[in-house]
């Protein structure tokens, strides 16, 4: 996967399941962090720098401000200017039936 500028791959574990496809939904795991480490509790839908991955996979990425939240930020939650660092990994395709 070659990543948008403002988007750096720290790790990338591949998965040996199918590849994950657009207007699919999957089971994940997602971690944030501030570039300081501080945890960040996120539960809306995250779909950046997901691109190539495959069930079972796992992926960590250094998001910058610009591809995240600018100088915004989340009230509370994400300081304006923030670096995120995010690990998500794919578990299933989620079953809507």
């Amino acid at each position: 996967m070659k990543p948008r500028a403002g988007i750096e791959v720290l790790e990338d574990i591949p998965g040996s399941g199918n590849e994950i496809e657009r207007h699919h939904f999957y089971r994940m795991s997602l971690k944030m962090w501030l570039n300081k480490g501080d945890a960040i509790r996120w539960t809306r839908p995250f779909g950046i720098g997901i691109e190539g991955m495959r069930v079972g996979g796992k992926r960590t990425l250094k998001i910058s401000p610009h591809m995240a939240y600018r100088d915004k930020g989340v009230a509370g939650m994400v300081p304006p200017n923030a670096v995120l660092k995010v690990e998500v990994e794919i578990h299933a395709e989620r079953d809507l039936k």
